[in-house]
């Protein structure tokens, strides 16, 4: 196969190549062209991985290779304009997240990625101890949106994220929320914004899932401790899967006050898996790369979904916008 990775910053480095890497040992032969603007990350990457064709931009790339999919991992403002391109060419695309930066960009990309093979980065739907925490409410209460849910709720705290837009990463707690209980119905949000010379913004969101179990998150860019974790909690037990700093990285499950189960990262089988493996980055490359070798082997024709589709993901990245334009905070409800 030959792949072409447009954007070579940290996430295409430490996550992405390494995962495409173990494809190529243990599925299919893989080849790489890449592109970014940036000559000093161009070198830096085939310093770490190889020489490849190397280009400034999609267009350019485009023009050259003869790709059999494309992995777009450029900055979010960027994500839209650039995969479009590549779903334009026919070429299979998988995208980092967010798959845009408002609805209408994510419109965009769902047209655009009609018929064609295409998946999103939300890799938390990979991540083995999710994936264990999802299971685990099904069997028990129907789905995280059954008669039992009574709430679902997410600490995600990071520590000196100064960033300028902290919600394109407060997104991944949003669409876990949304994997694990499903569409949400109304979303109200506090928000306070801290000035310095470095200011910065935290959120407290509170809401309903359509399935009419509750919902809170909190997203805090600037804390004492870097935590993610995901915790349901139903008329009979409450089920938590920790995937991020804090305590162990772990699913337990309580009933009647007490520690019924627990699921760790070893019991997985993650116990020695690099990050990009127990960080659910693989498997999500595994799907899409399996679909993509599908269609080409196939000579063309409609493609199949090879993960996350952009269809998926609209509702994820409507709230991550509203949080992003909500000043102080504000309410969402649903399009009926």
């Amino acid at each position: 196969m030959r792949i072409g990775l447009a954007g070579l910053g940290y996430i295409c480095v430490a996550q992405h190549t390494p995962a495409l890497m173990r494809y190529a040992r243990e599925a299919a032969p893989v080849d790489f062209a890449v592109c970014d603007p940036s000559a000093e990350r161009r070198a830096e990457w085939q310093k770490q991985f190889g020489k490849a064709p190397a280009y400034e931009s999609a267009e350019e790339m485009l023009r050259h290779e003869r790709l059999d999919a494309a992995f777009v991992l450029v900055p979010p403002e960027a994500m839209c304009e650039v995969a479009e391109k590549f779903l334009e060419a026919g070429v299979p695309t998988f995208t980092e997240k967010p798959p845009g930066m408002n609805r209408g960009e994510t419109e965009r990309l769902v047209r655009a990625a009609a018929g064609k093979v295409h998946a999103v980065g939300f890799n938390r739907r990979f991540m083995p101890l999710v994936r264990k925490m999802k299971e685990i409410v099904r069997a028990g209460t129907g789905g995280a949106g059954g008669a039992g849910a009574v709430l679902l709720g997410c600490e995600f705290t990071r520590v000196g994220r100064y960033d300028g837009d902290f919600t394109t990463t407060l997104i991944h707690g949003i669409d876990t929320l949304r994997f694990l209980g499903g569409d949400i119905a109304e979303f109200s949000v506090r928000s306070v914004q801290r000035e310095g010379k470095k200011p910065f913004r935290s959120y407290l969101v509170h809401g309903r899932f359509a399935s009419g179990a509750l919902m809170e998150m909190e997203g805090l860019p600037v804390s004492g401790r870097t935590v993610e974790s995901y915790t349901l909690s139903a008329r009979d037990r409450t089920v938590r899967a920790c995937i991020m700093g804090g305590d162990a990285r772990e699913v337990t499950v309580h009933r009647e006050g007490r520690l019924a189960e627990r699921y760790s990262e070893a019991d997985l089988g993650l116990a020695d898996a690099p990050e990009w493996v127990g960080g659910g980055f693989y498997e999500q490359a595994r799907r899409f790369l399996d679909a993509a070798r599908s269609r080409n082997a196939s000579r063309g024709g409609p493609g199949e979904p090879a993960g996350t589709t952009f269809e998926e993901t609209s509702q994820s990245v409507e709230l991550m916008d509203f949080l992003r334009t909500c000043g102080d905070g504000g309410e969402w409800r649903a399009k009926p």
